[in-house]
């Protein structure tokens, strides 16, 4: 883990999930998601070049 000063100067941050099916993660496109009290918008994974 990073340490706590530089967490706290953080304005985003990336998390990868899985979901089992497709409705799923439309769902949590649509609707996002809240993890420990926050709400977090999820976007599907880019394939970069």
């Amino acid at each position: 883990l990073t340490p706590e000063e530089t967490r706290v100067k953080k304005l985003s941050s990336l998390i990868y999930l899985a979901f089992s099916t497709a409705s799923e993660v439309n769902r949590a496109i649509k609707n996002r998601l809240f993890i420990t009290g926050l709400s977090l918008r999820v976007e599907p994974l880019r394939a970069y070049p």
